[in-house]
């Protein structure tokens, strides 16, 4: 038995691909702009406030790292409508995005700021440095270099989870993908140029973060 392997649709659909495609970078771009600040902000909180303050922010990022992405998305989508709350796919894909990957970046974060010395933080002040320039330029950027890896993989990992976004009809990859097979029955050709898509852009943005890596972060070495 043959299996016929017809590619030459991409012909008249390779535009919804490339606009789904564009719609997965765009979500994902918009969440985590919204999710490194909001991490950063609630890892430095949780350093430096009380203990019911650090409690409140641990509730929610276990929470949201304990339950699927899928079910905060159809909680916010189809939930919040009974309380007079209705929005759109793509406005709750991003929101939905935003609280998962803060959750996960809070904690990155954090351990970034944990790694700097504290004699490191003594002496800036003592040189007479303020409070803001002590957390940019002793704390913040030193950290930021520690964990970037980590924050690269976790870029990667958003633009893989907005494909949860399809099921509530997120304009994204997956989403085209779906209507794209069920009008051209080719299923399998679909979600191979579709999965070619996603590691496509993966790696183009794995690539362009190592360039800002080695630019950015890669200081000489002493001799």
């Amino acid at each position: 038995m043959g299996f016929d392997l017809k590619f030459a649709f991409l012909l008249t659909t390779w535009p919804e691909f490339l606009l789904g495609a564009f719609g997965t970078i765009q979500l994902t771009a918009i969440t985590f702009l919204i999710a490194l600040p909001s991490a950063t902000a609630l890892a430095v909180i949780k350093m430096t406030t009380p203990g019911w303050v650090r409690w409140g922010i641990n509730i929610y990022v276990e929470l949201i790292r304990n339950t699927p992405i899928l079910v905060q998305l159809f909680f916010i989508f189809f939930g919040l409508p009974a309380l007079g709350i209705r929005l759109s796919p793509n406005t709750t894909a991003v929101i939905g995005l935003s609280l998962y990957s803060t959750a996960y970046l809070v904690e990155v974060i954090r351990s970034g700021l944990l790694s700097v010395p504290k004699g490191q933080i003594e002496a800036a002040r003592a040189l007479g440095l303020g409070p803001i320039d002590v957390f940019r330029d002793v704390i913040f950027v030193p950290a930021l270099r520690v964990v970037f890896p980590a924050i690269t993989s976790q870029f990667v990992m958003i633009l893989l989870t907005t494909s949860v976004a399809s099921a509530i009809s997120a304009n994204e990859l997956t989403h085209t993908t779906n209507f794209i097979q069920s009008v051209t029955f080719l299923s399998f050709e679909a979600y191979i140029v579709s999965a070619a898509l996603y590691f496509l852009s993966g790696s183009i943005f794995l690539g362009l973060f190592a360039i800002v890596n080695r630019m950015i972060f890669s200081y000489p070495m002493a001799k």
